[in-house]
């Protein structure tokens, strides 16, 4: 599973590219026109606490 940072969604929407990977909740929030690119069919992740969690762990 292929997940991009917001930073390389936003240069793909810029240069007009195919987006088949997937995006975070994170992404969404940072950049909502993604929502609406009609070159995007990957999935969205939505985070749960657990993960949440964990990541501020680590």
């Amino acid at each position: 599973m292929v997940v991009l940072d917001t930073n390389i969604v936003i240069e793909r929407v810029k240069n007009d590219e195919l987006i088949q990977e997937n995006v975070t909740e994170i992404t969404i929030l940072e950049f909502p026109p993604i929502l609406k690119y009609q070159k995007f069919y990957g999935k969205i992740y939505y985070l749960m606490r657990k993960d949440l969690e964990l990541a501020l762990k680590i």
